[in-house]
């Protein structure tokens, strides 16, 4: 299947086949921008079944990259892209995008990746067991009114018209009611 790039990037909606052909022959592929850079000119890219197993010491080495950012001026939209080209490219909105190219470390930015990614999950199940928490808190409450309470009409900062006695780190307001409520017993210590 063909994708134009008309399609996958954000240039002018008046390109032909012929066009994207064109740009086609101005995208630099990774390997021969790496190739450039250890200034052993333009080469084939190699397969990655002919490539030797990497090393230990080529595990750490920093893998080179550019990553294009482009902010629409019309739009104000900001956007990033891997795809190296030659030329200017257009915003969908017709409107020829500013660039900026940052070098990074692929191996560094992907290693962050994941181990955002591993938070990101983290943070997923600890959200779905507060969300769990706050639902049956809901319930119990339903319960101890006998009919399902009408909220109060807020029209000011929460933490000033009801009794919140803290705010946890995901911004969930806790109230005094649901705060620290192990120091709601004694210990057996004290007595």
């Amino acid at each position: 299947m063909r994708v134009s790039l008309r399609d996958s990037l954000i240039l002018d909606d008046k390109m032909t086949e012929k066009d994207d052909a064109d740009l086609l022959n101005n995208v630099v592929s990774l390997e021969s921008m790496r190739a450039r850079r250890k200034g052993l000119g333009s080469q084939e890219p190699t397969k990655a079944h002919d490539d030797p197993q990497p090393t230990a010491e080529s595990a750490l080495e920093p893998i080179p990259g550019i990553l294009t950012w482009l902010r629409c001026p019309t739009c104000e939209s900001l956007e990033y892209t891997e795809i190296e080209m030659k030329g200017r490219r257009r915003h969908k909105c017709g409107t020829i995008v500013d660039e900026a190219e940052v070098a990074l470390d692929v191996r560094a930015e992907y290693t962050l990746t994941k181990i955002n990614l591993e938070r990101i999950d983290l943070l997923a199940e600890y959200l779905d067991s507060q969300r769990r928490l706050f639902q049956e808190y809901e319930r119990r409450l339903e319960i101890i009114a006998g009919e399902v309470p009408e909220p109060y009409a807020l029209t000011g900062d929460p933490m000033k018209t009801l009794l919140v006695k803290n705010v946890d780190p995901l911004g969930l307001l806790i109230s005094a009611a649901l705060h620290d409520p192990a120091s709601r017993f004694k210990d057996d210590d004290d007595g």
